[in-house]
């Protein structure tokens, strides 16, 4: 690669961009890395609503060694009035100028990555209208998005739909049991986890070593940094509320909060929410037991 395209690789992966937005903010990363920041857009306390229950949940799903649906990591809140820390990030700020009113309060978290390029491109050739067709597969943002669950989707790519009802019931016991919260406008999605692929071990001496060998995993496949999984995982705390479950309208709360937000998942949602049900009682019972 020549110096001149080897600066603009490097001033494209250092360079900030939005990469997705919502009712409560902006996200916004570096191509590539491994955390986003999510910036308010307008009242920061949806925000700091959002680090909290992702606090208060987060600690849960530890505590109860929740596997079956990953949380993103978080890492910490900051302030709009800590000026400093947005002057040390000037690529943010010129990123996010049109986007929020600046100076604004900011929540940074682990990144879960996109589904791979082939199966994004698959699922735009079999769903996407032809007319857009092109322009979605050309679309800078579809490098960074992730995929919301529906059951037609599931069904027609003959995903497990059984277990992934029962995996959402798991998340939401916790979340309506646990952590005392309705789960109101959280999001399940599909994204990829990474992982380092580890070092290659010390066995070999250095010293000893026979010339020109291959030294790589005995099954030749050669990863990047990273290596990727896919797996479900539940974000966007910002409307979740705190309930009770002690009496009738907190169970309301949470009931309300479900079926409003089931809509996004399913169209068909009989079966499908049954399975969740079903699945939240289980694990309900468990910790009863």
């Amino acid at each position: 690669m020549s110096q001149p395209s080897v600066n603009a690789e490097l001033r494209r992966m250092l360079t900030i961009n939005s990469i997705g937005w919502g009712t409560c903010g902006a996200v916004f990363a570096q191509d590539q890395a491994c955390t986003v920041v999510k910036l308010a857009k307008n009242d920061p306390m949806e925000l700091w609503n959002d680090y909290i229950k992702h606090k208060k949940i987060a600690k849960q799903f530890k505590r109860f060694r929740i596997e079956e649906v990953r949380i993103p990591g978080r890492y910490f809140f900051i302030p709009s009035d800590l000026t400093e820390w947005f002057e040390r990030s000037p690529g943010l700020t010129e990123a996010a100028k049109d986007v929020c009113n600046l100076p604004t309060c900011a929540l940074l978290t682990q990144r879960i990555h996109t589904l791979p390029r082939p199966i994004r491109h698959l699922l735009i050739e079999k769903y996407c209208q032809p007319s857009i067709k092109h322009q979605a597969l050309a679309a800078p943002g579809n490098n960074d998005c992730l995929l919301r669950l529906h059951l037609n989707w599931m069904l027609e790519l003959k995903l497990d739909v059984d277990a992934m009802a029962r995996r959402m019931g798991v998340a939401l016991a916790i979340m309506h049991w646990v952590a005392k919260t309705d789960a109101n406008d959280v999001e399940f999605m599909l994204g990829c986890s990474t992982t380092k692929v580890p070092l290659e071990d010390d066995e070999m001496d250095a010293d000893t070593i026979k010339t020109l060998i291959y030294t790589g995993p005995s099954s030749c496949i050669t990863e990047d940094f990273f290596g990727h999984k896919t797996e479900l995982w539940v974000l966007d705390f910002d409307k979740v509320r705190p309930i009770t479950l002690v009496d009738d309208a907190g169970v309301a709360q949470a009931a309300e909060a479900f079926r409003d937000e089931s809509g996004h998942y399913v169209e068909l949602p009989g079966k499908f929410i049954s399975e969740v049900t079903e699945a939240e009682r289980r694990r309900l019972a468990e910790r009863k037991g």
